[in-house]
């Protein structure tokens, strides 16, 4: 999912925890922000700018939920499961 398109069920707020997201995948520095790959091929996600599609897909999450970093999910039961709508009260999209 992260690099196709598709339309999230929900989007989290990760504004606070961008950067702790970035040095989370970063800590896997054999397969990301690889700047010799030596004898292994190069990929999508060894590539550094790996990094820039990542904050910008997030920034666009974000910005349709009113956040300025979102983490789309897709919730594979459906419908959507809801107890009550406090969820709803407590966001203030853009839209």
């Amino acid at each position: 999912m992260q690099d196709q398109p598709f339309d999230p069920d929900f989007i989290f707020d990760i504004s606070n925890t961008m950067e702790t997201k970035i040095k989370a995948v970063k800590a896997f520095s054999s397969q990301f922000d690889v700047s010799d790959p030596g004898d292994e091929p190069q990929t999508y996600i060894s590539d550094p700018a790996f990094f820039d599609s990542l904050k910008a897909r997030a920034r666009h999450l974000g910005h349709l939920a009113g956040f300025t970093f979102g983490e789309g999910f897709l919730y594979s039961k459906k419908p959507f499961p809801v107890k009550n709508f406090e969820f709803l009260l407590n966001t203030s999209p853009k839209r």
